[in-house]
């Protein structure tokens, strides 16, 4: 397979190579990597994470609590067949989350349906903002 860089894009890659693997999720579809698209919020009580993670089966699925935030780990598997252009990566990958606050462990919750994984990270009550009473 023939992929034609422009120079521009030749410079953003090594450019992220340089500072630490910074790189736009296409770049990776063209290397043949697979990575999963995240989104994360949250609100005063929980951080909420989704991962986009098509054609990965719920048992290629490992989710782990880290000090750091959260690690989701898994597999796509290639699908059967002779393909004569297959523009789908597969393979194994590991995605990392940052989170600003530690997590009730606890009270983690996951769901997985349509391909989509949905995480639910309660932050820890010590973490949580309270209001303190002003006493005259």
């Amino acid at each position: 397979m023939i992929i034609d860089y422009t120079p521009f894009d030749l410079l953003h890659r090594e450019m992220s190579r340089l500072l630490g693997g910074i790189a736009r999720p296409y770049e990776y579809a063209l290397a043949g990597v697979f990575l999963p698209q995240v989104n994360l919020s949250e609100d005063e009580d929980n951080f909420y994470l989704d991962a986009e993670l098509p054609g990965v089966a719920r048992e290629d699925l490992e989710i782990t609590l880290t000090s750091q935030g959260v690690v989701i780990r898994g597999e796509r598997k290639t699908a059967e067949g002779g393909y004569f252009r297959n523009e789908r990566p597969s393979g194994k990958f590991t995605r990392s989350v940052h989170l600003s606050a530690p997590v009730d462990r606890d009270k983690v919750s996951a769901h997985y349906a349509d391909g989509v994984l949905s995480v639910t990270l309660p932050k820890a009550e010590t973490f949580k903002p309270r209001k303190i009473a002003i006493e005259s």
